[in-house]
């Protein structure tokens, strides 16, 4: 039950009670200890009922004085009343502790997300930090000057943001054969991993930054 239904039950039992509808108070009440399922309150339930039940059995058969058997109804709708606020504080607390269990999922599928959010920004960050050593590398001489500056502090800036994941970051020449091919060997203290720049990767490089100086 949410916190609404608690309330909304709660105040039929009430209402109930203030009626004299002392039946229909016990009837809403045991429906509202069974979602509860509380054994103890289920057992305070069932010695309420057997009150009530005696208490009618005597008034059918009128073998009690009418003041006597009016303050013991009495009484029962008081014990009726106090169950049913420990039956409230107690579907309060159960209802807090699911809110607080599904709030801890909700943090921890959260946290999960961002961690997946930050390994992909270290594998972009990894990935243009190869073009852009690669750019730098096999056209650097056909830039300005302030051009191969913006390159080399665009990789620094990837540089330092992979450092700050914990990852040190050194590119390499990664074919022993002396084809076009470069890697990025990245380590840190959980794991080592490489990514590769093949030949073809290359040699679409080298067409974009042809296009590229052909507009300039």
């Amino acid at each position: 039950m949410n916190f609404k239904q608690i309330e909304e039950t709660c105040e039929t039992i009430k209402s109930f009670l203030r009626k004299d509808y002392q039946k229909e108070a016990l009837q809403a009440l045991e429906e509202f200890i069974r979602k509860i399922e509380d054994e103890d309150l289920e057992t305070q339930a069932i010695s309420l009922w057997a009150r009530f039940n005696a208490y009618k059995r005597k008034e059918r058969q009128d073998t009690q004085d009418p003041d006597s058997f009016r303050r013991d109804v009495n009484r029962l709708r008081i014990d009726i009343a106090y169950l049913l606020q420990e039956c409230k504080q107690t579907a309060f607390d159960k209802a807090s502790l699911k809110v607080g269990n599904e709030l801890s999922n909700i943090a921890k599928e959260g946290n999960f997300a961002i961690e997946e959010l930050k390994q992909l920004n270290v594998i972009l960050a990894e990935s243009r930090l190869v073009e852009l050593e690669v750019t730098k590398r096999m056209f650097g001489s056909i830039f300005s000057e302030e051009e191969r500056s913006l390159i080399d502090r665009n990789s620094q800036d990837l540089k330092a943001v992979l450092k700050r994941h914990g990852i040190e970051v050194d590119l390499v020449d990664s074919d022993a054969e002396g084809n076009e091919s470069m890697a990025i060997q990245s380590s840190s203290s959980s794991s080592r991993r490489s990514q590769d720049l093949s030949g073809d990767q290359v040699q679409l490089l080298m067409r974009m930054v042809s296009g590229m100086l052909k507009k300039r």
